[in-house]
């Protein structure tokens, strides 16, 4: 790889091979550093210095936008689905918050009774469960009307929809 100008790149300590890299990183010759090619050639410290803070703002709103509000949601919902084949079904929901990001849920429907465990992003909420040994995934969008889901179960063709409404 041929030698680069290294005044206004970024530099951070490699841990892993450069071959590992595609060409996206060079080695900066007068150190153990790998560069990001961020830099232009020729310009003033200034440019480097921009370059760095954008990247460090850059950072911190990514990082500020990745933490959760807390967790909001109702204790008990009234459940209404259709079963992949088509036949419909009601029930409830209990919803326990465990933490800022993850919730237990338990559904009550036709006599039978499911236990999960789920966490949430943003506006979507997904949880994981049983049926008959095999294991389950819901993942519910929240709306203005409570949380609209698909779900399906291993092994099983097709999928399901729910519908989980706040009860009053």
């Amino acid at each position: 790889m041929a030698a680069m100008d290294t005044s206004n790149h970024v530099t951070f300590r490699a841990l892993f091979d450069q071959r590992a890299v595609a060409g996206r990183l060079a080695r900066n010759p007068k150190s153990s550093h790998l560069c990001f090619g961020f830099g232009v050639r020729g310009k003033s410290p200034v440019g480097g210095f921009m370059i760095r803070t954008f990247l460090t703002l850059a950072f911190l709103a990514a990082l500020t936008s990745a933490s959760a509000e807390p967790l909001t949601l109702a204790s008990k919902y009234t459940a209404v689905g259709t079963n992949p084949d088509g036949s419909k079904y009601t029930g409830t929901a209990t919803v326990q918050i465990l933490s800022d990001t993850t919730f237990a849920i338990q559904w009550s429907i036709s006599g039978s009774t499911y236990k999960g465990f789920g966490m949430r992003r943003n506006d979507v909420l997904s949880a994981t469960y049983t049926i008959d040994g095999e294991p389950g995934l819901v993942i519910y969008k929240v709306d203005g009307n409570g949380l609209d889901g698909i779900w399906a179960v291993r092994g099983e063709n097709g999928n399901g929809t729910e519908h989980l409404t706040p009860s009053k």
